[in-house]
């Protein structure tokens, strides 16, 4: 069975009724507060409003403040040894951790200092830059 599917199995099994969070997580945060919209045509300016109000004036309002999700963070505790079964027969260790925001130094190119300090690409280690 496929890892989303036995996902959804095992929550059923588990009595979670997911329709119920799925439609609890719409009402919560699906709304225009933190949605933004951009309108590129080439149709004149009065009829793509017009558009615009006719297809989204039905999404609500909402509050302008970012939703906030509670997560118990660390995830993995320092000082801890975890040991976890490898799923298949790889050799390969994968280490990621989050870097304070470098735009403002971004003239002094850090991440590439940091990846010259990893290994610069070689075979051994790899410096993959975080998508924006």
């Amino acid at each position: 069975m496929e890892g989303k599917k036995k996902s959804l199995v095992d929550a059923v099994e588990k009595g979670i009724d997911l329709r119920k969070q799925i439609l609890e997580l719409y009402n919560d945060y699906y709304h225009g507060g933190p949605m933004k919209l951009v309108v590129i045509g080439g149709e004149s300016l009065d009829v793509l409003q017009h558009w615009v109000v006719e297809l989204f004036s039905d999404v609500r309002q909402g509050s302008q403040g970012k939703p906030e999700f509670k997560v118990e963070v660390p995830v993995w505790k320092a000082g801890k040894l975890y040991r976890l079964e490898a799923v298949k027969d790889v050799r390969i260790l994968e280490l990621r951790w989050a870097l304070p925001c470098l735009l403002q130094a971004y003239l002094k190119k850090l991440e590439d200092y940091l990846a010259h300090l990893l290994g610069h690409g070689s075979q051994r280690y790899t410096y993959i830059k975080p998508s924006d």
